[in-house]
Order: structure tokens, then C-alpha cells, then sequence
């Protein structure tokens, strides 16, 4: 029984360590809106919702000016980011494209979850293949962990990335930022994405206004204020996590173990 209660007692801490870990996830947050005025070293961001964010630079951001592009910037060979939603055959459709410039390269490989749309995708990768149609480009993304056919229809934005810096963080700018809150409760910001010359970041776009929603179990979870920025959905994993783990906790604490 003794053997029992330590091998009990070890899960804990393993699914402990986990939440601790999905703690860190949910401090992560996507800033979208337009920068307001600058107050000192901090940055405040007017959100989507009317409301005001402030943001601080984290040490050495990557900061990224987002400018307009066409298919045929797409060249084989190319490292882009490709958000998408997936159709009946497997195969992906792009609802916008980001071309990274080959200092870039790598940024964010992979495919996963996006929050641009419900079901929506990023795959960041490398061209492998292009089909062209009258209808757009049919892409062949390699990435280290896989592989995706992703269709670009013509009218899909995209847009390239160019070198910025802190210049570029001026009023009036539309950005996309990847922040992370602090335990004072402030944002810092570690990776910026600012539109040039009029542009848009196209992930800037989320039929969303003002709530992200995290899905678990084949269900959504209830809505979560987060003042125009988009946190990680990781809120469910630590309540099917705590709800597995209590009785385990139980059990190892009966009487006679």
C-alpha cells in the first residue's frame, strides 16, 4: 500500500508540473488594435473593442513591418505562414498568407491551432511545391514534423514581412502583438507585427469582438473577457486536470494506506 501511495503521490506531482506548465501557456496573449499614444516606454494599444491595453517592449522584441504582397511573391523555397481552414478532401484553404524574409526563417514551424476563425490553422513551413490555376496556388508545406496541401485562392491577402524596429511603434500604426502578461497583471511584448504604408495585418481579422473561447472535450467552454487580446485556450486542461486529480489525492490520503 505504501508503494501505492508513493506511485500516486508521483502522478500528482507529475500532473501538477503539467498545470504549472499550462499556467505559463495561459499568461500568453494576441494583442490586435492600433497604437494610441506612447506613455514613457509603454505603449497603449486601443483594441478592437473601443478598449485600451498597455503593452511594454520586452527585452530584445521582434518587431516585424507587415507590407502588401501577391501570389506571385510565393516562390518555391519560400518560408510563409499560412492560415487556413481545413476542407472536405483533407487539404487546406488559405484565408491569408505571411511571407517571412530569410532572416525569419523558421519563425513559429509548424501546424497548429489558430484563432483567426473557429477550426481555423497556422502552418508555418517551407514552399515545396507550387500548382498554379486560374483560381490561385496550390501550396506543398514541409515543416519538420510534416507536411500540408494548402489551395490560395486569388483574392487571398497576403502580405511579406520586412525588418522593423521600435520606429516603426508609432501612433496611428495597426498591430498584431504576441505579449505575455506579467504578474503585475501589465503586458510585455515580445514579437510586434505593424502595418506599412496603409497595410492591415491580416491576422488583425477575427470574426471574434472582444471574447476568446477555449474548446475542450467536443464543447466550448463559457466565454472569457480578455479586453481585445486572444489568450491561449489551455483554461479546460486545467479543470479535466484537477477534476482527474482529486480523487486520485483522495485516495492516496484513506485511512490504513
Amino acid at each position: 500500500m505504501h508503494a501505492y501511495k508513493m506511485t500516486v503521490m508521483a502522478l500528482a506531482g507529475v500532473v501538477l508540473s503539467s498545470l504549472s506548465a499550462t499556467a505559463v501557456a495561459q499568461d500568453a496573449v494576441r494583442v490586435r488594435g492600433a497604437i494610441e499614444r506612447t506613455e514613457g516606454s509603454t505603449y497603449v494599444v486601443k483594441a478592437r473593442d473601443g478598449s485600451e491595453l498597455k503593452v511594454a517592449l520586452a527585452d530584445n522584441p521582434q518587431i516585424a513591418g507587415v507590407v502588401k504582397a501577391s501570389l506571385s511573391d510565393i516562390k518555391q523555397g519560400s518560408f510563409v505562414g499560412v492560415t487556413a481552414m481545413p476542407r472536405a478532401d483533407g487539404s487546406q484553404s488559405a484565408l491569408e498568407v505571411h511571407i517571412f524574409p530569410e532572416a525569419m526563417r523558421g519563425t513559429g514551424e509548424g501546424h497548429y491551432p489558430w484563432d483567426l476563425r473557429p477550426q481555423s490553422t497556422m502552418t508555418n513551413a517551407n514552399v515545396e511545391q507550387i500548382v498554379t490555376a486560374v483560381d490561385g496556388q496550390t501550396l506543398m508545406l514541409k515543416y519538420k514534423d510534416g507536411e500540408k496541401k494548402i489551395f490560395v485562392p486569388a483574392n487571398t491577402p497576403i502580405v511579406v514581412y520586412a525588418p522593423g524596429d521600435k520606429s516603426d511603434l508609432k501612433p496611428g500604426a495597426k498591430v498584431f502583438i504576441l505579449a505575455s502578461k506579467q504578474p503585475d497583471g501589465t503586458l510585455q511584448g515580445r514579437a510586434w507585427r505593424v502595418g506599412r504604408d496603409g497595410v492591415t495585418p491580416p491576422m488583425w481579422h477575427n470574426e471574434r469582438s472582444g471574447f476568446a473561447t477555449a474548446h475542450c472535450g467536443g464543447s466550448m467552454s463559457r466565454p472569457t473577457a480578455i479586453l481585445g487580446a486572444e489568450s491561449d485556450p489551455s483554461a479546460c486542461f486545467c479543470a479535466a486536470a484537477m477534476k482527474t486529480l482529486a480523487p486520485i489525492l483522495r485516495s492516496a490520503a484513506l485511512p490504513g494506506a
